[in-house]
């Protein structure tokens, strides 16, 4: 899901009984498991053969020239603009997508790190009516340091952005 703002995001997961994750949440998933900056390692090179994800490259750049974003050195991951949910190898948790694509809302608000999480799920505070909220990862329209699992920006929650969307999450027992 692409171009949704956060409230719309929200009301429409918890009609379904979800939410969306918590940054902590996000970046933990986004990790797979690893302590690296992307999960597949610590260098961009990493990130490019096979591609992990759809970050700008040498095909938007080749489409887009001078208007587009500068490009990843050495990617091509063969997409322009949004690539097909699924289209580069999960992490090790079994996600897809948690590098490029789209940057994604998460519950959040946006506050700097002094601010402490919560005990569990690692919520930050949340005032009734946030004036910006948290939104994590990279997008198709991005380079790969901005795809970093710690890559983290905050928006207005009205905000609709083709580079924004979102990633469901719900509450999973561990008994």
């Amino acid at each position: 899901v692409e171009s949704v703002d956060w409230w719309q995001g929200r009301t429409v997961l918890h009609r379904l009984g979800l939410d969306l994750p918590t940054e902590a949440q996000w970046e933990r998933a986004a990790r797979g498991g690893t302590a690296t900056p992307w999960y597949r390692g610590r260098e961009v090179a990493s990130l490019l053969r096979p591609p992990v994800g759809n970050l700008a490259d040498r095909t938007s750049a080749s489409v887009l020239g001078a208007q587009g974003p500068a490009p990843t050195p050495g990617l091509d991951d063969g997409y322009v603009m949004h690539a097909p949910v699924g289209s580069f190898p999960a992490n090790p948790f079994g996600l897809f997508d948690t590098i490029g694509n789209v940057a994604e809302w998460c519950r959040d608000e946006y506050v700097g790190y002094a601010t402490p999480p919560a005990t569990g799920d690692g919520a930050r505070p949340l005032r009734a009516e946030p004036t910006t909220v948290m939104y994590r990862g990279g997008a198709f329209d991005l380079p790969a340091s901005e795809a970093r699992s710690a890559n983290r920006a905050g928006g207005p929650p009205d905000r609709r952005h083709f580079g924004i969307g979102l990633r469901a999450a719900r509450a999973v027992s561990t008994r």
